[in-house]
């Protein structure tokens, strides 16, 4: 999965800080000025290291790196959601063989901006328009576009796939720069060993269209006793539906399905 040093002064990153008080919040911003206003004079530093933080952990392709990214982020809000996809994303990665590699970040006007592929502008992902939370960032934009109704995670749950696994949903993220939607889910197998169908799930939106993914990466294959990841690509479809994954025993003699709910 491709990602999306770095040196940023508190001018150069424009956070809308939201008061952690009760009732409606305070709103200041700080765009167009030399430095992040807010009622706590402490707070805009932090909350422009952590978002610092949070960027570089997400262009690192480390799990580790990304997991301890978590402190940076509100509880619940969007930002922690895409820190999960892209946590999710990299361990799909490795257990595919071939994990993600550091990309280059660079700062621009109020934001970050990434290129994976830099002769492929479609390939671009700038962030910014960021929010926070008494220093914690909550929210973002990704090439200006809100990303709120295009990514939902899972509560750990685990669905059977009869006597050979469960599979847990993890999280789903319509792509803002393809419009494909990523449907990243852990696979556990029980007694035996599991061929999982990963070139052929299916996936029903919440329009009721039903299309097989058109990619995938992670793990194809488990040993008894045993887990991985797995990413599934959409094409242009929406976060809501539901996926059907079917896990089959090593003889292919034994097969059983999972329907996962991605809302």
């Amino acid at each position: 999965m491709k990602k999306h040093a770095l040196a940023v002064s508190i001018a150069l990153v424009a956070v809308v800080f939201l008061s952690a008080c009760g009732g409606d919040p305070k709103v200041e911003s700080a765009k167009g000025d030399t430095t992040a206003k807010s009622v706590d004079n402490d707070e805009p530093k932090a909350a422009s290291k952590n978002v610092k933080e949070y960027f570089e952990a997400v262009v690192s392709g480390d799990p580790d790196q990304l997991g301890d990214a978590m402190k940076l982020v509100v509880p619940g809000s969007v930002a922690e959601a895409y820190l999960k996809y892209q946590r999710a994303g990299v361990d799909a990665s490795i257990d595919n063989g071939s994990p993600d590699e550091a990309t280059e970040l660079e700062t621009v006007d109020d934001g970050f901006k990434d290129c994976s592929n830099p002769d492929d502008p479609s390939d671009c992902v700038t962030w910014a328009d960021f929010e926070a939370t008494a220093g914690k960032l909550a929210n973002f934009t990704v090439n200006n576009v809100p990303l709120n109704k295009r990514i939902t995670v899972g509560d750990g749950s685990k669905v059977s796939a009869g006597q050979l696994g469960t599979v847990e949903f993890l999280v789903a993220y319509q792509s803002v720069q393809s419009g494909d939607l990523f449907v990243i889910v852990k696979v556990a197998s029980k007694g035996a060993p599991v061929a999982i169908n990963s070139g052929n799930a299916a996936y029903r939106g919440v329009d009721k269209r039903q299309s097989q993914n058109s990619s995938y990466y992670g793990v194809e294959e488990l040993e008894a006793d045993s887990t991985g990841t797995l990413g599934l690509i959409f094409t242009k479809a929406k976060v809501g539906g539901t996926l059907t994954l079917t896990l089959n025993s090593e003889d292919y003699m034994q097969t059983s399905k999972a329907k996962i709910k991605t809302q």
